[in-house]
């Protein structure tokens, strides 16, 4: 690989390739968390191109750009990038994002709106397989089958067979879980252990698995997620459950993971969601999984009904927040002992007063939980999560202890949840021990 001409950004398992040219930088693909690395090394891309859809244990190459697009708008930079390949695989990347990118809060943050943000972020261009196409006069890009050829000046600088290193993810996530043990035991407390408090933007997305009775439920499973059950010591095969609050991509980027892992050992996975956001994840990821029906069993979860789940109870409300399919707050409860997790929300109590009725803003919701983890937002109040001050309201009326999460800074404003440390409640009180 010349490291004058091409930039490999990310780790063994997950990584694209930029090569810079006369014309600008090209990136190939994309995935999980790009955007965090795109800013440590505040690289500029003006064009993308997709290569055919690829999934593994790991991840996949067609997640990473929302947030790429939401860095863009905080920053009001609403330039284009051109997307460049075949026509199905640039439709699929453009339909997922209008998913996400076009919704906004109004003005007075009481309903959302439909934008064009993306339309002018996106800007589409289809290639055909055996096809050129020119950068000026000296860049030429050439699609063939599975290859992405970059020429300048008639030398090429470029070839995707070349540059490509042999992987065995599925053979490297089998080692690294070799030693821990599949049985999964009952255990007579609730327990949470929070693997990422961040966000899309800083730190590792926000994540966290539930354990109570015989259940094991990951909620929001992040991007390489066999590294976290190495960590915690957990195998893939404890899993029971997963739980998806909403389709945000920071909050799905490991779903792939799951899928492929499903589909490699023929092992159904239980969903819990909203038959709206399952609906969402379907039509998102049956063009990466076409058997994507056969993989899943969706666990119907009704807002504000409490469902009776394996010797607990399971309650989700729906949030205040810019998505349209709707985000969720989540309770837990086993053998009296309470835990919510807020879930993304705008709570805001002069919202509250105009959006009466209205569950996510009623913090009464809590009353009866012994441990709420609460997303933050530290430095702007007017962004689309709960703002601190807003977070210290909710916590000085309930009784049971609130820790903060979705941020990695200014954490010493407000005690915050901590990664890999283990939520016990036992008969009402909450104790926190090391793994």
């Amino acid at each position: 690989m010349k490291s004058d001409t091409i930039i490999r950004l990310g780790d063994k398992f997950l990584y694209i390739d930029i090569v810079k040219t006369d014309a600008g930088n090209i990136r190939i693909g994309t995935m999980p968390e790009l955007s965090k690395y795109l800013l440590k090394k505040r690289i500029k891309i003006g064009y993308v191109i997709l290569p055919a859809p690829e999934a593994s244990q790991a991840g996949d190459n067609y997640t990473g750009e929302e947030f790429l697009c939401w860095n863009k708008i905080r920053n009001r930079d609403m330039s284009s990038i051109t997307y460049m390949g075949e026509k199905k695989n640039v439709q699929y990347l453009y339909k997922k994002l209008l998913q996400t990118v076009n919704w906004a809060f109004n003005r007075s943050k009481t309903k959302l709106v439909k934008t064009r943000r993306l339309q002018k972020i996106f800007r589409k261009k289809y290639l055909k397989n055996g096809s050129d196409h020119h950068f000026g006069k000296d860049v030429r890009l050439r699609l063939e089958e599975d290859n992405i050829i970059i020429s300048q000046k008639g030398h090429v600088i470029y070839d995707r067979s070349k540059e490509r290193k042999k992987q065995d993810i599925d053979g490297e996530v089998k080692a690294l879980l070799a030693n821990i043990r599949s049985k999964r035991e009952y255990i007579n407390h609730l327990e949470i252990i929070p693997l990422g408090v961040g966000n899309g933007f800083r730190g590792h997305t926000s994540n966290f698995l539930i354990k109570y009775a015989d259940r094991r439920i990951w909620v929001d499973v992040m991007a390489r997620p066999f590294l976290a059950l190495k960590k915690i010591k957990c195998h893939w095969d404890n899993i029971t459950d997963y739980f998806i609050s909403h389709i945000h991509e920071d909050h799905v980027e490991g779903f792939t993971a799951v899928l492929e892992r499903a589909s490699l050992y023929s092992k159904r996975i239980n969903i819990i969601t909203t038959k709206k956001i399952f609906k969402m994840l379907k039509k998102r990821y049956s063009y990466l999984f076409p058997d994507f029906h056969l993989l899943v069993h969706h666990v119907n979860i009704i807002p504000h009904y409490t469902l009776p789940y394996y010797h607990g109870y399971l309650t989700v409300r729906l949030n205040h927040h810019v998505l349209k399919s709707g985000t969720l707050g989540l309770k837990v409860q086993f053998k009296n002992n309470v835990f919510a997790l807020s879930g993304d929300t705008k709570y805001d109590s002069h919202l509250a007063r105009r959006l009466r009725g209205k569950p996510s803003f009623d913090p009464s919701w809590y009353n009866d939980c012994h441990l709420v983890f609460h997303e933050v937002e530290f430095e702007d109040p007017n962004n689309a999560h709960t703002y601190y001050k807003e977070v210290k309201k909710i916590a000085s009326r309930i009784h049971g202890q609130v820790l903060v999460y979705h941020s990695s800074s200014a954490r010493y404003l407000m005690e915050g949840a901590k990664e890999y440390k283990r939520y016990i409640i036992k008969k009402g009180k909450v104790k926190v021990k090391d793994l």
